[in-house]
């Protein structure tokens, strides 16, 4: 026999399923997509507010699995809050301080521009600086997750940390099905090349100069892709101020930190043309300020001049430069 008040609380229950099942619906109706290039912070912090509602909704549902909430809930706040406010200087009063003293004992010991010790290594007050400034990250990341209302991962994170790393690996799993990512960025490379040559012979320069971009960025990833261990170990050992983001995750790396990577690996080194050496940091910085050029604002920091022929062969020019040498190394391999 069935008591009354069991049957209330399944009753309960199901209707709360059902509330969260319309919740989510109504979300997912005016859900809205962003680009993480274009949009502004404020649109980012929207949107990653919306997202992990509607993250939030589905565990209530039984959509998603602890390890799953943890792993996209982590996701969402990384990409679209903690690593655009770290990179766009919101925790620089703390940081900067930390990240200046680093670059003097550096340069005391006879480190050139771009040089550092592997983490763990080097003087001790420069890894104690080290360690503080991953600690400030750590903290603001935890109080992140607090801000957007994730206080039960923010608890976890302090409270048993290998939990959260397991819980974050396991979902990643589950929401991510496994692709041949090196296929995939190959067809991608050549799709665009071709897009990047199409824009260029109708005048359309401005889309050229994105695809010439992206070209190299598809190719300095597949380059790490298939050579993972070694990327993510030279990642490792790359000082936090370098990397500017903690995930180990080659497909997570923006063009700056995929040129350090492989440039630091041997992959590309810099090129030397007679008494002429060329610096590859400085070739891949040529490329990115020219696709920065789709955003009217850094456009007029740059430059208030429009983009011509003559900019688009230079640019066109540096990635030719850095793919003919990513392309001798790999036949001597």
């Amino acid at each position: 026999m069935i008591k009354e008040e069991t049957f209330k609380q399944a009753v309960e229950r199901l209707l709360g399923k059902i509330k969260t099942a319309k919740d989510i619906e109504k979300l997912l109706s005016v859900r809205e997509r962003i680009s993480v290039e274009e949009a502004s912070q404020e649109e980012k912090e929207n949107f990653a507010k919306r997202e992990i509602d509607l993250t939030k909704k589905f565990r209530d549902a039984g959509g998603y699995s602890l390890a799953e909430y943890v792993a996209r809930s982590s996701l969402i706040l990384e990409v679209f809050v903690h690593e655009n406010r770290w990179l766009d200087g919101a925790y620089q009063e703390e940081l900067g301080p930390i990240s200046k003293r680093m670059k003097e004992i550096e340069k005391s010991y006879g480190l050139k521009e771009g040089e550092y010790w592997p983490r763990g290594e080097g003087p001790k007050e420069w890894v104690l600086l080290s360690e503080e400034y991953e600690s400030v990250l750590d903290r603001r990341l935890v109080e992140t997750f607090r801000e957007f209302g994730l206080s039960d991962i923010a608890d976890m994170i302090d409270n048993n940390y290998q939990k959260y790393e397991d819980l974050q690996r396991e979902g990643r799993k589950k929401l991510f099905k496994p692709v041949d990512e090196i296929r995939f960025l190959k067809e991608l490379v050549n799709l665009y090349r071709e897009n990047y040559q199409k824009s260029e012979e109708i005048g359309a320069l401005y889309s050229a100069v994105v695809m010439v971009g992206a070209t190299l960025e598809a190719k300095l990833l597949l380059k790490c892709l298939e050579n993972q261990e070694k990327a993510t170990e030279i990642f490792s050992k790359l000082p936090s101020y370098e990397r500017m983001t903690k995930n180990n995750n080659p497909l997570k790396w923006n063009l700056n930190l995929l040129l350090k990577i492989v440039h630091t690996a041997g992959w590309l080194p810099n090129i030397e043309v007679d008494e002429f050496v060329i610096l590859v940091k400085d070739l891949g910085d040529y490329i990115r300020i020219g696709r920065n050029l789709l955003h009217p604002g850094k456009h007029l920091s740059f430059s208030n001049k429009l983009l011509d022929v003559e900019n688009l062969e230079d640019i066109k020019a540096c990635m030719i430069v850095l793919e003919y040498v990513i392309q001798l190394i790999d036949s001597n391999e």
